[in-house]
C-alpha cells in the first residue's frame, strides 16, 4: 500500500512538470472587432497555450513575456488561457514566451489604404446614382464588413453602428435642434411670419445679386455657430431666393460657404475653444512654448481658404457669374424656373410647408418670425455665456489670465467653454414655442393649426435627420477604421519648411474629405504636424513655418469638409436650403477647389517664403476676379 502510495504521489509531482513540457505554442484570441498596429487599451485579446496537436495545456502558469505588445499588467496562462489587459499594438509583430517557447504572431490589421474604402464607396455611389441614403449606408455596411470581417454580420453590424452613433448624447442634442427647427419653420411659414420677412426683405433684395448678398451678410452676423447659421439663414432666405429665382444649388452653396469658414475664423464662436485646445496640447507636447490663443490669432491672416472662400462669395454675387455644374443650376432655375432639377430630392421636404401655407391665408406680419428668430440667437448667446461663465467658475486661474489679456480672450475662453449643443437646443425650444405662442396670440393661428403646422415641420425633417445619422455614422466608421491616421502617415515627416504648411494644407484637405469631420482633422493632425514644426525651431523662419501649418490645419480641414458628401454641415446646408444633396455637392465642389488652388499658389507657398499675409489675400481675390471673368457666365 505505501508503495502504491509513493507511485501516485511520485506521478502527481511530475504530471506538471510533463505537462508543461508538452506546450509547443501559443495561440492568440482576437476580439470581434477588428485591431490597429497603434491602438491602445485594446480589450478582449486572449492567449492560449497548447500542445502540438492543438489541445489546451490547463496546468501551464509560467509568467508570459511579450515582444511588441504593450502591457498594463503582468499575466501568466492560469489554466491555460489569458486574457490580456489593456494591450497597446506597438508593432505589426510580436512575439510570446514563457522562458522556454516562443511563439511569433502577426497583429491582423487591415491594410492602411483599404481603410478609405467606405467613404471612397459612399462618395462614388453618391455621385453615379444620386440616392444618399443609399450612398451612406453603403459606406457603413462595408465599414462594419472591413471592422468584423463578417460579410454575413456586416448588415447587422452597420445597424449597431447607426444606433450607437445616435445614441450619443451630443448628436441627439444636434437631431433634437434641427426638428425644432422644422417645427419653427413649419410654424412661420404658415403663420404668415415668413412672407412678412420676405417682403420686407424683397424690398431690397429685388434680384439674384442682392438676394445672393443678403443671404451672405445674414450668415456673416450668424458668426457664432456653424451649424446653427446652416439652419436659421438656410431656412430664412429659402423663400426670398425661390422668389427671385435663385437654384436651391446655389443658396446651399452661399449657405455652407458662410457658415464654418466665419465660424473657424471668429474671435468668438463656439469653435475657438477647441480649436485653441488641440492645437495646444499639440504645442505643449512638441515642447513649444507659445500661448495657444495668441498663436491663433497671429494666424489669423494666413486662413487662406477661409478667406477666399467668403470673399468669393461675394465675388460671384457681384459679377453676376457663375461656371460648371451651378451655371447650368443658375440657368434652369431662370430659365424654366426650375429650383431643383427634374428628379431632384431634396433633403427637406419643402412641399409639406407649401402645402399647409397654402391651406390658410394669414396676413403677412414679418414679427411672427422675427421676433422668434431674435429669441433663437439671443438664447443662443446667453447660453452660451452662461454656461462658459460656468465653466470658468470651475477653472479660475485660466480665467483670471484671459481676463488679464484682454476682452476678447475673455470672451473667447467663455465661448470656447460653452455648452454649445445645449444652446442649440434650449434656443431651438424657446423659439418654437415663441412662435406658436405668438400665432395664437395675434389671431394668426388657432392652436391646433400651430400645433398642426409645427408638426409638419417635423415631418419635414425626417429625411434630413436619416441622412444626418448616416453621415455620422460612416465618420465612426471611418474612425474605427483609422483612416485618419493612415492619411496622415502618407505624408511622413521628411518635408522642408517652405513646403510644410502646403502639405499639410492638402493632407488636412484629404483627411477631411475621406472622413466627413474637420474637428476630427483637427483632432488626428495637430499632433502629427506641430512636432514636425518644432524640429525646425530656432530658424530664422520658425513663426511663419508655425503659424502657417497650423492655420493650414484648419483651412483644409474646412476645404476637405466643404467637398465632402459625407460631411454633416454640408447635410446640414442641404437640409436648410431644401436643396438635393447630391448636387449640392456637385455644384460646391469646383467652387470650393477653385479657391483651395488659390489658396495654395498664391496663399501659403508664397507665405511660406516670407510673403505678408494680407497682401497675399488680396492677390488671391484678384486671381479669383480674373478667373471669373475669363470662365464665367451670366446665367441670365
Amino acid at each position: 500500500m505505501r508503495l502504491l502510495q509513493g507511485i501516485l504521489l511520485f506521478l502527481s509531482l511530475l504530471t506538471p512538470h510533463l505537462a508543461s513540457a508538452q506546450v509547443t505554442r501559443f495561440e492568440v484570441t482576437w476580439p470581434h472587432r477588428r485591431v490597429w498596429v497603434g491602438a491602445t487599451g485594446v480589450e478582449g485579446v486572449k492567449v492560449r497555450a497548447v500542445d502540438a496537436e492543438g489541445r489546451l495545456v490547463k496546468d501551464h502558469a509560467r509568467p508570459l513575456r511579450f515582444e511588441g505588445l504593450t502591457l498594463t499588467a503582468s499575466v501568466s496562462t492560469a489554466d491555460g488561457v489569458a486574457e490580456l489587459p489593456g494591450v497597446d499594438l506597438t508593432s505589426a509583430a510580436f512575439t510570446i514566451g514563457d522562458g522556454v517557447i516562443e511563439t511569433r504572431h502577426e497583429v491582423p490589421a487591415l491594410a492602411g489604404l483599404w481603410s478609405l474604402l467606405p467613404a471612397l464607396l459612399a462618395i462614388v455611389l453618391a455621385l453615379t446614382t444620386r440616392q444618399v441614403l443609399l450612398s451612406l449606408f453603403g459606406g457603413v455596411w462595408l465599414g462594419a464588413w472591413l471592422l468584423s470581417g463578417s460579410f454575413l454580420g456586416a448588415f447587422p453590424g452597420s445597424l449597431d453602428i447607426v444606433t450607437a452613433v445616435v445614441a450619443d448624447g451630443d448628436k441627439i442634442k444636434i437631431i433634437t435642434f434641427t426638428l425644432l427647427m422644422g417645427g419653427l419653420v413649419g410654424i412661420i411659414s404658415v403663420n404668415g411670419g415668413t412672407n412678412g420677412i420676405v417682403q420686407a426683405v424683397a424690398r431690397r433684395a429685388h434680384d439674384a445679386r442682392s438676394g445672393s448678398l443678403a443671404t451672405w451678410g445674414m450668415g456673416m452676423l450668424v458668426f457664432f455657430d456653424d451649424y446653427a447659421s446652416s439652419l436659421l439663414i438656410g431656412t430664412t432666405m429659402r423663400p426670398i431666393t425661390d422668389r427671385l429665382q435663385i437654384s436651391r444649388e446655389k443658396l446651399s452653396y452661399i449657405v455652407d460657404s458662410t457658415a464654418a469658414p466665419i465660424s473657424s475664423l471668429a474671435l468668438i464662436s463656439t469653435w475657438i475653444g477647441y480649436e485653441v485646445s488641440v492645437l495646444g496640447d499639440a504645442m505643449k507636447a512638441a515642447g513649444i512654448q507659445r500661448d495657444p490663443y495668441e498663436v491663433f490669432l497671429s494666424g489669423l491672416g494666413s486662413r487662406y481658404y477661409q478667406w477666399l472662400a467668403l470673399i468669393f462669395v461675394v465675388v460671384v454675387a457681384i459679377m453676376g457669374r457663375d461656371f460648371g455644374p451651378m451655371l447650368k443650376a443658375e440657368r434652369r432655375a431662370r430659365r424654366e424656373g426650375k429650383l431643383i432639377r427634374d428628379g431632384g430630392a431634396p433633403l427637406m421636404d419643402a412641399g409639406l410647408m407649401k402645402e399647409a401655407e397654402a391651406s390658410l391665408n394669414a396676413p403677412p406680419r414679418w414679427w411672427l418670425a422675427g421676433l422668434p428668430l431674435v429669441v433663437l440667437v439671443g438664447t443662443v448667446l446667453a447660453v452660451l455665456v452662461f454656461t462658459g461663465l460656468d465653466a470658468a467658475a470651475s477653472d479660475p486661474a485660466t480665467y483670471l489670465a484671459a481676463r488679464q489679456a484682454g476682452l476678447t480672450r475673455t470672451l473667447g475662453f467663455i465661448l470656447g467653454n460653452a455648452a454649445s449643443y445645449d444652446a442649440l437646443v434650449y434656443a431651438g425650444a424657446a423659439s418654437a414655442s415663441l412662435a406658436l405662442v405668438l400665432s395664437v396670440v395675434a389671431k394668426a393661428l388657432s392652436m391646433e393649426q400651430s400645433i398642426t403646422a409645427f408638426v409638419n415641420g417635423l415631418r419635414a425633417m425626417i429625411l434630413a435627420v436619416v441622412v444626418l445619422a448616416l453621415a455620422w455614422s460612416i465618420g465612426k466608421v471611418m474612425d474605427d477604421l483609422k483612416a485618419g491616421a493612415f492619411v496622415a502617415e502618407l505624408a511622413g515627416s521628411a518635408i522642408p519648411a517652405w513646403a510644410l504648411s502646403s502639405v499639410t494644407f492638402l493632407l488636412a484637405a484629404l483627411m477631411a474629405f475621406a472622413t466627413g469631420t474637420s474637428w476630427g482633422t483637427m483632432a488626428i493632425l495637430f499632433p502629427i504636424v506641430i512636432p514636425v514644426v518644432a524640429l525646425h525651431g530656432g530658424t530664422a523662419g520658425f513663426e511663419s513655418v508655425l503659424l502657417g501649418t497650423s492655420s493650414a490645419v484648419l483651412a483644409g480641414a474646412v476645404f476637405g469638409d466643404h467637398c465632402s458628401p459625407i460631411s454633416d454641415t454640408t447635410v446640414l446646408s442641404s437640409i436648410a436650403s431644401a436643396s438635393d444633396h447630391v448636387d449640392h455637392t456637385r455644384t460646391q465642389g469646383p467652387y470650393a477647389v477653385l479657391c483651395a488652388i488659390v489658396a495654395l499658389i498664391f496663399g501659403y507657398i508664397p507665405y511660406s517664403l516670407g510673403a505678408p499675409p494680407w497682401l497675399l489675400i488680396g492677390v488671391g481675390t484678384a486671381v479669383l476676379v480674373g478667373f471669373l471673368r475669363m470662365f464665367g457666365e451670366n446665367p441670365d
